[in-house]
């Protein structure tokens, strides 16, 4: 897989700061007792390609050619953004075999050029998205597959609000996240992707998959 370093630094200390409540998008359908070992919950290849095919080829927006994915996991998403010609720099907080070791919400280095493109932990996505746009530029995007019922709730408007949403991009069919060896669909629930664009100030467009 071709990869380029997005980061004009590359000294930050391969450590784990643990979190409990590291929650993968879609995983709270899973009880605890059939949790996945740190919240792993992979991305269906299906869900990236069918939002490139429209967001891209019927739509006519652009993603940067460098892309950073912060929570690659096995690398669901790096894959299909690479067979599509972009130069991904994939990085997890946990070594899963694909991508640099790097927890993304304590990296403090200088951002490089690129968009970023992930499938974010749930119960920090407050963090996680703040953290993503304070390190890109105007006109950056950051573009993020979550749960459609991330719309709701107080604490997301004023985010919003603050940041608004360019696009979402909903599937009009429910979205299965498995641990690692499951193809159990019963836990399929609806899912979006979320584009924001730095420095974007005009309403949200909402758009759907087939």
């Amino acid at each position: 897989m071709k990869q380029i370093q997005l980061f004009k630094h590359d000294n930050v200390q391969k450590t784990i700061q643990k979190r409990d409540n590291l929650t993968q998008i879609g995983s709270t359908a899973h009880s605890s007792s059939q949790r996945e070992s740190n919240d792993f919950y992979q991305t269906p290849t299906h869900a990236i390609e069918n939002f490139l095919e429209c967001f891209v080829n019927r739509d006519k927006n652009q993603i940067n050619l460098h892309v950073w994915e912060p929570s690659c996991g096995n690398g669901a998403i790096s894959e299909v953004l690479t067979q599509h010609g972009h130069i991904v720099t994939s990085t997890d907080i946990i070594d899963r075999g694909y991508g640099e070791q790097k927890d993304f919400l304590i990296f403090n280095e200088n951002y490089g050029k690129g968009d970023i493109i992930t499938n974010p932990p749930f119960k920090i996505i407050k963090e996680f998205l703040e953290k993503a746009l304070s390190l890109l530029q105007d006109g950056q995007q950051l573009i993020l597959l979550m749960r459609l019922l991330c719309l709701e709730g107080k604490t997301r408007n004023k985010i919003f609000q603050k940041h608004p949403i360019k696009y979402v991009y909903i599937h009009t069919s429910r979205i299965a996240c498995h641990k690692p060896n499951d193809t159990n669909t019963a836990n399929a629930m609806a899912y979006a992707w979320f584009v924001w664009e730095k420095g974007y100030k005009g309403d949200s467009i909402m758009k759907w998959l087939p």
